[in-house]
């Protein structure tokens, strides 16, 4: 019984000595795409946008693509973020020289308006 007990403590302390478990949340955006209607009123979800995200070094870059309820999810690095967004029915959005920030403090909101092509 001595033996079991102290094998226990010396396996407990030296669990305790390795280093800590540490959950890192995901970090990035996520969102919902949406028509952009006249009169700033908003429309429909819109499925099938392809969104880039392009760091701020260039180095870093990913895209994702919004769902049929017009949701998208993307995890980035810490860092800045021009992000451009793109379907064949409805003009590009772009951040243009403005940047969307990750912070490391989890998901985001990021959500985008497309206006129809007219």
């Amino acid at each position: 019984m001595q033996k079991f007990f102290l094998l226990s403590i010396l396996l407990i302390s030296g669990l305790f000595a390795c280093e800590p478990f540490t959950f890192e949340p995901d970090c990035g955006f996520q969102g919902i795409v949406y028509e952009k209607l006249p009169e700033e009123k908003i429309g429909q979800e819109l499925a099938g946008v392809f969104i880039e995200f392009v760091s701020e070094d260039g180095k870093t870059i990913k895209s994702t693509e919004s769902n049929v309820n017009g949701g998208y999810k993307i995890t980035l690095p810490v860092g800045r973020y021009t992000v451009t967004a793109k379907h064949p029915d409805f003009e590009p959005y772009s951040t243009g020289s403005g940047f969307f920030v990750v912070t490391g403090n989890g998901l985001q909101i990021g959500n985008f308006f497309l206006h129809d092509l007219e």
